[in-house]
């Protein structure tokens, strides 16, 4: 039976695939060549003879290696391209993803970090100057353009020594400290009729003293830039992460079908 090996050799010699497809491929020729011969022999037919029936019958190798090629190569490599496209797809999902939820975490702590940056000016100096305050509204000024606010003031309020009352803390006139100064604020207030539609703040107790540290910004009342945007993200993203899914099955399937055709060619 060598002369059967090395046929079968022959035409597989070549195949580019998983191992067990072409082992599959390769027992299927062989139990196919085998049945013939037996047969032949029944026939009355010398065993060297009937191999060469055998192999002459199942096709020269030339033709099989084309059918077998094109099995491997046009199914696999469209079954691949899926796969590839799918997880092309699927690491673009991810990644705007992560991108969008970078966005939104980052676009909710923008103020927080400030009250903690004054936080931190006050523990170090038991106290805050306004040209501290103007610093971090530059330094921070463009970050909340960015997520499509405007950083309008900062300001920071000192309880009197054992002051058990209430302070105005939504009034910057009461600051003890303010960046822009209360003098633009206050041409601000009546040449428009507000200085900020949101804000932040916290309390803050030293040793001796009681603080509390304000951010005010405007926030657009429609935001639909930012809407959009996020909207069309959202979209985007299950677009991509369905579609990899999708093609994800499909290549599946392919290949499935792949290794039954191959079974069935052999």
């Amino acid at each position: 039976m060598d002369k059967l090996d090395r046929y079968i050799n022959s035409v597989c010699k070549n195949l580019k695939g998983r191992n067990e497809e072409i082992t599959i491929v390769r027992q299927e020729m062989k139990n196919h060549l085998l049945q013939s011969v037996e047969e032949l022999k029944r026939q009355g037919k010398s065993q060297d003879e009937s191999i060469d029936i055998a192999i002459n019958k199942f096709g020269q190798v030339d033709i099989l290696k084309k059918q077998l090629k094109q099995v491997y190569t046009t199914e696999k490599s469209f079954s691949r391209k899926i796969s590839n496209t799918a997880f092309i797809l699927l690491i673009i999902g991810v990644i705007f993803l992560i991108f969008q939820n970078f966005i939104k975490y980052n676009s909710s702590y923008i103020d927080t970090k400030i009250l903690y940056d004054v936080q931190d000016i006050i523990k170090s100096n038991n106290d805050v100057s306004s040209g501290k305050l103007e610093t971090l509204f530059k330094e921070n000024n463009n970050k909340f353009k960015f997520y499509n606010k405007e950083l309008k003031y900062i300001a920071v309020f000192k309880y009197p020594p054992n002051y058990n009352g209430n302070m105005d803390t939504a009034s910057f006139k009461n600051a003890k400290n303010i960046y822009p100064s209360y003098a633009q604020l206050n041409n601000d207030l009546k040449r428009i009729g507000y200085i900020s539609n949101a804000s932040s703040g916290k309390e803050y107790l030293t040793t001796n003293n009681k603080w509390y540290i304000s951010v005010h910004y405007i926030k657009p009342r429609i935001q639909w830039l930012q809407y959009g945007i996020n909207n069309i993200l959202n979209i985007f993203i299950i677009i991509c992460i369905v579609s990899s899914i999708v093609l994800f099955i499909i290549s599946s399937f392919i290949n499935i079908y792949h290794k039954r055709k191959v079974e069935f060619i052999s």
